[in-house]
């Protein structure tokens, strides 16, 4: 929020907040003993103060620069608010994910499922399904098929584990089925 007229000749420490102000000496002192290209903050959260006097979290890189005119030292200094709160909502997503995997994992074992028993029932309904149902990963092969598909296919689970899926195409429907879905 500050103009660069606002900023030249004014102390650094204008960018700081109060609380900080009273070690920010130190802390440059320090910096100007063993100047070294760095973050600063690691393992802290740092804020700088806007014009309005709000606090923006930053993120701070500072570089050593010698220059005929003497030594002087980049900052630069990145208002990451955006990237907190993307970082925020990814980390409360992810304790709602786990809460309802535990949820689930608790509902499971109140109906007295394992996690085994419960792959086996998927298991039992998939090989009496009137389907062919092929398991697998993007762009990886074949983890498991129904006794439909493996029927279907004349091969074993053995023989079928890894092929990819357009290793079970006809190979004059290669093509086709490649602009289809690829």
């Amino acid at each position: 929020g500050y103009s660069r007229q606002d900023m030249l000749g004014q102390p650094i420490d204008m960018l700081l907040r109060e609380r900080c102000r009273s070690e920010h000496p130190q802390w440059r002192t320090g910096y100007v003993d063993q100047p070294t290209a760095r973050k600063m903050g690691a393992g802290r959260d740092l804020f700088g103060l806007r014009k309005d006097g709000t606090e923006v979290p930053v993120e701070i890189a500072l570089n050593p620069i010698e220059a005929d005119e003497g030594s002087f030292v980049l900052s630069a200094i990145v208002d990451i608010t955006d990237r907190r709160a993307l970082e925020d909502a990814q980390r409360e997503l992810n304790r709602e994910l786990e809460a309802r995997v535990a949820e689930r994992t608790r509902d499971l074992e109140l109906a007295g499922l394992s996690m085994q028993e419960s792959e086996e029932r998927f298991r039992t309904l998939a090989d009496s399904a009137p389907t062919l149902i092929w398991l697998t990963e993007m762009d990886q092969g074949c983890s498991w098929l129904n006794e439909r598909w493996l029927n279907y296919s004349g091969r074993t689970l053995e023989e079928s584990i890894g092929l990819g899926w357009l290793d079970i195409v006809h190979p004059d429907d290669q093509e086709a089925a490649k602009s289809a879905y690829l």
